[in-house]
């Protein structure tokens, strides 16, 4: 004989929580992706062309991709040495020192996401260390 499943609570925070993905996420980007390739009810790429014609655009695209590489090496180049210096050293209550400093006394990396002609002068990230 089979047995009943019972569903329980977590079963249903599950599936709220997926309902919730699909009407956030999925349902959006799936539009954006119709009027991407759909125009006049049929498929054509007639807007990807028309962007990739003007250089102002693709050179966008070149600057974030530029600052997405800097943030990318430069948080390898300070998270790898902490990290290391994290396990092979014990320092007393490091943690709780770290957790407890002011969010102004840390380091940022972050990219600018700025105006196209700004961003053309000024593809690098941003390090602020407030005082």
């Amino acid at each position: 004989m089979k047995e009943k499943r019972r569903v329980d609570f977590w079963t249903i925070v599950t599936c709220v929580l997926a309902l919730i993905f699909l009407v956030f996420l999925v349902y959006p980007i799936g539009g954006l992706l119709k009027e991407a390739f759909v125009k006049d009810g049929a498929f054509s790429l007639d807007g990807f062309a028309e962007f990739f014609s003007k250089k102002h655009y693709y050179e966008t695209i070149g600057h974030s991709t530029m600052i997405g590489i800097c943030v990318t090496v430069f948080s390898l180049l300070i998270g790898i040495p902490f990290s290391y210096f994290y396990t092979f050293y014990n320092i007393y209550n490091f943690t709780t020192i770290l957790c407890a400093l002011p969010s102004e006394h840390i380091l940022i990396v972050s990219p600018s996401i700025r105006s196209p002609s700004i961003a053309s002068s000024y593809p690098f990230p941003v390090l602020i260390i407030s005082r």
